[in-house]
Protein backbone atom coordinates (compact mmCIF):
# COMPACT_ATOMS: atom_id res chain seq x y z
CA UNK A 1 0.00 0.00 0.00
CA UNK A 2 1.35 3.62 -0.93
CA UNK A 3 2.36 5.71 2.62
CA UNK A 4 0.53 8.77 0.44
CA UNK A 5 -2.88 7.44 -0.15
CA UNK A 6 -5.52 10.26 1.70
CA UNK A 7 -7.16 7.58 4.34
CA UNK A 8 -3.20 6.47 4.96
CA UNK A 9 -1.89 10.07 5.78
CA UNK A 10 -2.99 10.37 9.38
CA UNK A 11 -2.59 6.58 10.06
CA UNK A 12 -0.28 6.43 13.29
CA UNK A 13 -2.60 9.74 14.44
CA UNK A 14 -6.26 8.11 13.92
CA UNK A 15 -4.34 4.68 15.96
CA UNK A 16 -3.24 6.76 18.55
CA UNK A 17 -6.73 8.85 19.04
CA UNK A 18 -8.78 5.47 18.44
CA UNK A 19 -6.45 3.58 21.39
CA UNK A 20 -7.21 6.85 23.74
CA UNK A 21 -10.94 6.62 23.17
CA UNK A 22 -11.13 3.24 23.89
CA UNK A 23 -8.95 3.56 26.92
CA UNK A 24 -11.16 5.94 28.40
CA UNK A 25 -14.08 4.33 27.89
CA UNK A 26 -13.37 1.18 29.10
CA UNK A 27 -11.81 3.73 32.29
CA UNK A 28 -9.53 0.96 32.86
CA UNK A 29 -6.35 3.86 33.13
CA UNK A 30 -5.09 5.54 36.28
CA UNK A 31 -5.30 9.29 36.34
CA UNK A 32 -1.31 9.07 35.78
CA UNK A 33 -1.50 6.92 32.26
CA UNK A 34 -4.97 9.38 31.54
CA UNK A 35 -1.69 12.22 31.90
CA UNK A 36 0.59 10.57 30.26
CA UNK A 37 -1.90 9.56 27.04
CA UNK A 38 -2.90 13.62 27.49
CA UNK A 39 0.28 14.47 27.41
CA UNK A 40 1.28 12.27 23.94
CA UNK A 41 -2.15 13.59 22.71
CA UNK A 42 -1.47 17.29 23.33
CA UNK A 43 2.13 16.68 21.60
CA UNK A 44 0.62 14.61 18.64
CA UNK A 45 -1.72 17.94 18.34
CA UNK A 46 1.27 20.17 18.58
CA UNK A 47 3.21 17.83 15.85
CA UNK A 48 -0.37 18.07 13.50
CA UNK A 49 -0.61 21.91 13.99
CA UNK A 50 3.04 22.22 12.99
CA UNK A 51 2.57 20.45 10.01
CA UNK A 52 -0.55 22.04 9.21
CA UNK A 53 1.03 25.71 9.57
CA UNK A 54 3.32 24.12 7.67
CA UNK A 55 1.31 23.06 4.56
CA UNK A 56 -0.85 26.23 4.96
CA UNK A 57 2.50 28.42 4.69
CA UNK A 58 3.66 26.52 1.45
CA UNK A 59 0.76 26.33 -0.26
CA UNK A 60 0.14 30.08 0.01
CA UNK A 61 3.72 30.69 -1.56
CA UNK A 62 2.32 28.01 -4.40
CA UNK A 63 -0.86 30.10 -5.05
CA UNK A 64 0.70 33.86 -5.03
CA UNK A 65 3.01 31.99 -7.39
CA UNK A 66 0.53 30.59 -9.42
CA UNK A 67 -1.30 33.86 -9.31
CA UNK A 68 1.74 35.49 -10.58
CA UNK A 69 2.10 32.80 -13.53
CA UNK A 70 -1.62 33.17 -14.39
CA UNK A 71 -1.16 36.73 -14.41
CA UNK A 72 1.82 36.85 -16.27
CA UNK A 73 0.16 34.19 -18.96
CA UNK A 74 -2.46 36.61 -19.33
CA UNK A 75 -0.26 39.71 -19.70
CA UNK A 76 1.56 37.52 -22.80
CA UNK A 77 -1.49 36.51 -24.07
CA UNK A 78 -2.60 40.25 -24.51
CA UNK A 79 0.68 41.12 -25.88
CA UNK A 80 0.45 38.24 -28.65
CA UNK A 81 -3.18 39.06 -29.62
CA UNK A 82 -2.05 42.96 -29.77
CA UNK A 83 1.03 41.87 -31.73
CA UNK A 84 -1.13 39.10 -34.22
CA UNK A 85 -3.66 42.16 -34.61
CA UNK A 86 -0.72 44.50 -35.69
CA UNK A 87 0.83 41.64 -38.01
CA UNK A 88 -3.27 41.42 -39.57
CA UNK A 89 -3.15 45.08 -39.97
CA UNK A 90 0.37 45.27 -41.78
CA UNK A 91 -0.24 42.29 -44.11
CA UNK A 92 -3.60 43.35 -45.09
CA UNK A 93 -1.53 46.65 -45.94
CA UNK A 94 1.37 44.81 -47.54
CA UNK A 95 -1.43 43.01 -49.40
CA UNK A 96 -2.77 46.40 -50.43
CA UNK A 97 0.45 47.45 -51.59
CA UNK A 98 1.31 44.39 -53.74
CA UNK A 99 -2.07 44.51 -55.10
CA UNK A 100 -1.51 48.16 -56.37
CA UNK A 101 1.86 47.65 -57.36
CA UNK A 102 0.69 44.90 -60.08
CA UNK A 103 -1.98 46.73 -61.15
CA UNK A 104 0.58 49.46 -61.44
CA UNK A 105 2.95 46.96 -63.31
CA UNK A 106 -0.01 46.01 -65.56
CA UNK A 107 -0.98 49.65 -66.13
CA UNK A 108 2.46 50.31 -67.29
CA UNK A 109 2.79 46.79 -69.37
CA UNK A 110 -0.56 47.64 -71.26
CA UNK A 111 0.50 51.07 -72.53
CA UNK A 112 3.66 49.88 -73.80
CA UNK A 113 2.01 47.44 -75.79
CA UNK A 114 -0.92 49.52 -76.90
CA UNK A 115 1.90 52.18 -77.26
CA UNK A 116 4.17 49.90 -79.92
CA UNK A 117 0.39 48.79 -81.58
CA UNK A 118 -0.24 53.11 -82.07
CA UNK A 119 3.13 53.38 -83.76
CA UNK A 120 2.64 50.60 -85.78
CA UNK A 121 -0.80 51.45 -86.82
CA UNK A 122 0.18 54.84 -87.18
CA UNK A 123 3.03 53.75 -89.77
CA UNK A 124 0.20 51.64 -91.47
CA UNK A 125 -1.91 54.48 -91.97
CA UNK A 126 1.29 56.63 -93.01
CA UNK A 127 2.80 54.41 -95.55
CA UNK A 128 0.23 52.18 -96.78
CA UNK A 129 -2.94 53.26 -95.99
CA UNK A 130 -2.78 56.97 -96.68
CA UNK A 131 -1.10 56.32 -100.32
CA UNK A 132 -4.12 54.66 -101.37
CA UNK A 133 -6.83 57.23 -100.14
CA UNK A 134 -5.15 59.87 -101.55
CA UNK A 135 -4.64 58.17 -105.13
CA UNK A 136 -8.17 57.49 -104.93
CA UNK A 137 -9.75 60.58 -103.11
CA UNK A 138 -8.77 63.86 -103.50
CA UNK A 139 -9.74 65.11 -99.66
CA UNK A 140 -6.92 65.08 -96.65
CA UNK A 141 -9.86 65.06 -94.21
CA UNK A 142 -10.19 61.15 -94.92
CA UNK A 143 -6.61 60.44 -93.55
CA UNK A 144 -7.22 62.67 -90.62
CA UNK A 145 -10.50 60.93 -90.01
CA UNK A 146 -8.98 57.78 -89.96
CA UNK A 147 -6.10 58.78 -87.57
CA UNK A 148 -8.69 60.37 -85.61
CA UNK A 149 -10.11 56.88 -85.58
CA UNK A 150 -6.75 54.96 -84.66
CA UNK A 151 -6.16 57.79 -81.46
CA UNK A 152 -10.02 57.48 -80.57
CA UNK A 153 -9.36 53.36 -80.26
CA UNK A 154 -6.48 53.60 -78.43
CA UNK A 155 -8.09 53.74 -74.75
CA UNK A 156 -10.46 50.83 -75.77
CA UNK A 157 -7.29 49.14 -76.83
CA UNK A 158 -5.55 50.06 -73.52
CA UNK A 159 -8.07 48.43 -71.24
CA UNK A 160 -8.42 45.48 -73.43
CA UNK A 161 -5.12 44.76 -72.76
CA UNK A 162 -4.84 45.50 -69.33
CA UNK A 163 -8.23 42.82 -68.73
CA UNK A 164 -5.81 40.36 -70.93
CA UNK A 165 -2.42 41.12 -68.60
CA UNK A 166 -4.65 40.93 -65.61
CA UNK A 167 -6.17 37.66 -65.85
CA UNK A 168 -3.18 35.98 -66.77
CA UNK A 169 -2.01 37.30 -63.47
CA UNK A 170 -4.69 36.15 -61.27
CA UNK A 171 -4.31 32.50 -63.19
CA UNK A 172 -0.47 33.04 -62.33
CA UNK A 173 -1.47 33.63 -58.64
CA UNK A 174 -4.21 31.25 -58.12
CA UNK A 175 -1.28 28.32 -59.74
CA UNK A 176 0.78 29.49 -57.12
CA UNK A 177 -1.45 29.24 -54.22
CA UNK A 178 -2.79 25.86 -55.45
Amino acid sequence: MPANRPSDVFRKETEQLDALKTAVKGQELSNDALREKFVELCTQHEKLLMEAKLLTSSSDRLHFRLNEANNQLQQQAEEIKTINEDLAQKNEQLTRTIDLLTKARIENKAASIVLVLAIVLFLLSEGLIEPIIEANTDSHYIGLLLKGIIALLLRPLDMIVEKILMSRQLNRIAKANS
